[in-house]
């Protein structure tokens, strides 16, 4: 009994833990191999499921890589085509600045620059007095990207357009739709002016004045008040003011 209990019983006791340490590796090892075998079961079993959906994993990966890469290839073009034409623009080219912006609008019109494009095209048109063509070059950019960071350029220029070809009433409509949008913009005192010159062609001098008052009261010493100022004379039937 004492040799049962004695020096012998120790190295037991101590080899206890690597033995249990083994078994649990070697149990862990028959679960992961029990694993594969069940994986490679089912894949026998269900081949053509699984080759299906690898051939669906790889189909979506390769579309998804060309969209991507089409779109970059796009987004080039088009940026490159909204240069060149900005620089005939500069160049005094316009019907070839046109054709380009065109080009840009037609077929690559989910592009970047496509806002862009309509803006110049129609910015160069109003400058060469095709405001028609302008108003409505300016029109489609609205029904297209009205959210668009450009929509207050767009208006404002919608409203010079229908001005220039003595459509007021709808200038009238353009310029108010840019003040309900854009009053703190640095482009506000003009569509305010737009608004006062339309209302004056019209005959309605009553809501004209509190336009060019209005001009005069946001941007003191400015440009803007002293072309009101000289509008409000006339309007009132007073002397121009001297200049400052």
């Amino acid at each position: 009994a004492a040799r049962r209990g004695g020096p012998c019983a120790r190295p037991h006791e101590g080899g206890s833990d690597i033995g249990t340490q083994w078994v649990r590796g070697e149990l862990r090892k028959d679960e992961l191999a029990h694993l594969l075998e069940r994986v490679a079961g089912y894949v026998l079993g269900h081949k053509n499921q699984v080759i299906g959906v690898a051939v669906t994993v790889v189909g979506v990966a390769l579309a998804t890589w060309y969209i991507v890469a089409r779109n970059a290839r796009m987004m080039e073009e088009a940026d490159g085509k909204l240069s060149q034409g900005m620089g005939m623009t500069r160049q005094g080219m316009a019907d070839q600045a046109l054709a380009t912006y065109d080009e840009v609008i037609q077929y690559l019109g989910r592009t970047r620059a496509a806002p862009f494009a309509y803006l110049y095209k129609g910015d160069l048109l109003f400058s060469k007095g095709r405001f028609q063509e302008a108003a409505d070059t300016y029109s489609a950019y609205l029904i297209k990207f009205e959210a668009n960071q450009l929509t207050s350029h767009i208006l404002l220029g919608l409203g010079r357009a229908y001005e220039g070809f003595g459509n007021l009433p709808e200038a009238v409509k353009a310029y108010e739709r840019f003040l309900d949008k854009f009053a703190d913009r640095y482009l506000a005192p003009e569509a305010i002016m737009g608004l006062a010159r339309c209302y004056e062609g019209l005959g309605q001098k009553e809501s004209a004045t509190p336009q060019y008052e209005r001009v005069a009261a946001l941007y003191p010493n400015t440009l803007w008040t002293q072309m009101a100022q000289m509008r409000l004379a006339m309007l009132k039937g007073q002397p121009r003011p001297p200049p400052p």
